[in-house]
Formats: structure tokens, sequence, C-alpha cells
């Protein structure tokens, strides 16, 4: 997870249902500095001057979730909805990244689907997160769509609970 330069996290309060992936999150949030860092060849294992040059520089963290979470001091975007508007807007994504749109939604929705959209195809290795917390296979459906519909450079990681 670590290595994904955006991530969208679909229905998932990932420090409550996968804190292990929470903290990667985090750290795949730390990428855009990374990045800058190693384009004036500064080792990523300094730290501080990675911090420096990075400015606050973060890699896109979208998160859609039923509450408002612990990352959202990471994140681009956050929208705390209804496990429904949440699958909405997830299917409104994957509509957005082949070039469609979906009705349904009011202009904020689409605005916001869209600037997803357009971050996770314009990626070099985007991530889909969603799971089972909020039991709405929609969820799930939509994540896969999204993922597919991004193509083969996109990965997919699933939460679900421990038995």
């Amino acid at each position: 997870i670590e290595s994904y330069d955006a991530v969208l996290i679909l229905g998932e309060d990932l420090t409550q249902t996968a804190p292990r992936m929470a903290l990667s999150v985090r750290q795949a949030a730390k990428n855009k500095a990374r990045e800058m860092a190693a384009k004036t060849r500064t080792p990523d294992w300094l730290a501080e001057p990675v911090q420096r040059i990075g400015q606050e520089a973060k890699s896109p963290i979208y998160i859609l979730a039923a509450t408002q979470t612990r990352l959202a001091d990471v994140a681009t975007g956050e929208v705390v909805a209804s496990p429904n508007d949440i699958a909405r807007l997830g299917f409104a994504v994957a509509a957005a990244v082949k070039g469609e749109t979906v009705n349904g939604l009011d202009e904020d929705a689409k605005a916001f689907a869209q600037t997803i959209a357009d971050t996770l195809k314009a990626a070099n290795k985007p991530l889909i997160i969603a799971g089972t917390s909020l039991q709405d296979a929609s969820i799930m459906e939509a994540a896969a769509e999204l993922t597919q519909n991004l193509g083969s450079k996109a990965g997919l990681s699933l939460v679900v609970p421990e038995v």
C-alpha cells in the first residue's frame, strides 16, 4: 500500500477496521514529498530533509466514509455520507474514469467525483480500498468496477473482519 501514489477509500474507517492498513495509507500520503526529494537526489531515509523539500506536499488520498475518520489529516478530500451515497459516488467516479456521467447526483457530487477520477487516472499507481464494515455489497461492486475501469495499473485492497 505504501507504494501507491493515489488512494481512494470507499466506506471504511481504516483506523478502526484495519489499523495497519491505515498506517500504510499514512505512509502512501508521504510519497509526493519523497518523489520531490528524489529529484534532488536526497535519500528517502533522511526524514527531515525530505519533509523540508516536500513542504507539506502529500499524495492524494480521498475518503468516502460513513463517519469522520482519523485519516482526515492526510486526506485531500473526505466525504461523510450514507452507505448508499458512498456507493453512488463510487459508481460516479468509475463512470467518470470512462468519460461517462451518472444521473441522480447534484453538481457538487458530480464535480467531486470528476476530481477523484482525474486524480486516479493521472496517478501512476492508484489504489482503491473498500470493505465489508458497512455491510453494503454495492460499495464493493463500485470499487471493483472502478478498479477495472482504471486498468492494470490500479490496485484493489479489500478489508474484511477477522474471524
